[in-house]
């Protein structure tokens, strides 16, 4: 009987890999929605293949918004600490 192969490969980012992405907060304590979303006063992190750039536009040009550039380290947000 033939042995199979280990065929999986490792598909984890390098540790060094960094996302875009970028960080709203509300400029309102009971939050605000722009662009189909809810943005609290907290923040809420938005990855960059879940909005285009004519939406982050609408969220860089709010006044009631705070938008931040960040890069999430690959390895933590796939370990949920990202």
């Amino acid at each position: 009987m033939a042995t199979k192969k280990n065929q999986t490969k490792d598909t984890k980012p390098k540790a060094d890999k960094k996302i875009k992405a970028w960080f709203v907060k509300s400029r309102s304590a009971s939050g605000f929605r722009r662009c189909g979303m809810k943005f609290v006063a907290e923040g809420t992190l938005i990855h960059e293949d879940l909005i285009d750039e004519q939406a982050l536009a609408t969220l860089q040009n709010d006044p009631d918004l705070i938008v931040t550039e960040a890069e999430i380290n690959a390895d933590a947000l796939l370990e949920g600490e990202g």
